[in-house]
């Protein structure tokens, strides 16, 4: 099979050859640069040597004048998805992604805390998804910058707000606390038009570092232990 590419001096390539029992196919640099060969029935055994870098016949000719790195031999035929996460990686590793398919999934995720802590220094979304909070291990949100919390129809157990930013609001959805909560100094939340909800059903205790100040609007704040 004879690829397309004419390849320049001084320039590193990723070139791939595979064989799926019917088709031959030949990348480069992670793209397809051949057409596919067909080639039913599988490739004979022989007792020839495999050259690499250089032309089959017996002895070797039309040897390639530049370096071979990295050479390996699968037993498996990788798909073109696979070959390009590869031409990636090594091609600039500071900078990987991987290049494949989309992948939409509609199932919702389940996150179960159980008595871990969990700190989040960015923003909480749940959208759909399932949240079990343990009865122990607090959920602290301690960002640097904004936090906006978005819950959905979970609620949390022991929760601490500190936010050296000074800035945390609830979006969307009512914010339901089942235990302790701790509000630290400089922190201020935001629920416009929302509920929160500090139920203090297992005996939670509620602890403001400094004074509390309620800002009038349409939302309330319960304490219904």
């Amino acid at each position: 099979i004879y690829g397309d590419t004419n390849p320049q001096d001084d320039i590193w390539y990723h070139v791939a050859a595979t064989y799926d029992g019917s088709d031959l196919r030949l990348y480069v640099n992670g793209d397809s640069d051949a057409t596919p060969i067909s080639y039913p029935g599988g490739i004979p055994t022989v007792d020839n040597s495999l050259m690499i870098g250089a032309g089959g016949s017996v002895p070797p000719s039309n040897y390639l004048s530049g370096f071979i790195d990295e050479v390996h031999v699968s037993s498996t035929a990788r798909d073109q998805y696979w070959i390009s996460t590869e031409y990636n990686n090594q091609s600039d590793p500071a900078s990987f992604h991987i290049k494949g398919v989309q992948i939409d999934s509609t199932d919702t995720a389940t996150l179960v805390a159980n008595t871990k802590a969990i700190n989040i220094a960015g923003d909480w979304t749940n959208s759909g998804g399932t949240f079990t909070c343990g009865s122990a291990g607090a959920v602290t949100f301690n960002g640097s910058s904004a936090q906006t919390i978005t819950p959905d129809s979970s609620s949390f157990y022991d929760v601490e707000f500190n936010n050296s930013n000074g800035s945390i609001n609830v979006s969307t959805d009512n914010l339901i606390i089942d235990h302790d909560v701790t509000l630290s100094a400089d922190t201020t939340i935001t629920a416009t038009d929302l509920n929160i909800t500090i139920t203090g059903s297992t005996n939670g205790t509620t602890d403001f570092v400094e004074d509390l100040t309620l800002t009038a609007g349409t939302g309330s704040i319960l304490f219904t232990g």
